[in-house]
């Protein structure tokens, strides 16, 4: 990962007053995941267009779902940035120099097998979803393990 990216996410990932969010990347109060700020980092270098409705109205400040709790139906659904509906863009993933849409951002064991098996539970989102790491404790693992 770029280093002036890396430290970038980590500033705001601990900026007082954001909100964090599970099952999204933004829900509609409000509250984030730690890939939408990445994604919000990305529209605010020119490198990825704002989300957008399904409609096709543009939003600012998007409000980005995962497909999967809601339908096309939902009043509330979104489409994401590009698609992109739970995970890092393409034009994203460049820009901040990572090789997934969904960065590891924690190591694992010293056992390499091991840590294949494990590198699931060390993702973004998962950390951000299940794990339910602040962000305040996302951005030290972000700051202690070179996500990729």
């Amino acid at each position: 990962m770029r280093q002036e990216v890396r430290e970038e996410w980590q500033r705001r990932l601990n900026e007082p007053g954001r909100i964090q969010g599970t099952g999204m990347l933004r829900n509609a109060e409000g509250g984030q995941c730690c890939l939408d700020i990445l994604m919000q980092m990305g529209v605010d270098a020119g490198v990825q267009e704002p989300a957008r409705l399904a409609g096709g109205d543009m939003y600012m400040s998007p409000v980005v779902k995962y497909s999967y709790p809601c339908g096309k139906d939902d009043p509330s659904y979104v489409k994401s940035f590009d698609g992109a509906t739970d995970k890092l863009t393409m034009s994203v993933m460049k820009w901040a120099g990572l090789t997934s849409s969904d960065p590891v951002i924690t190591g694992g064991s010293s056992d390499p097998e091991e840590d294949a098996e494990d590198e699931w539970s060390r993702t973004a989102s998962y950390l951000n979803d299940i794990g339910a790491l602040p962000f305040s404790e996302i951005a030290r693992e972000i700051s202690v393990y070179d996500p990729h």
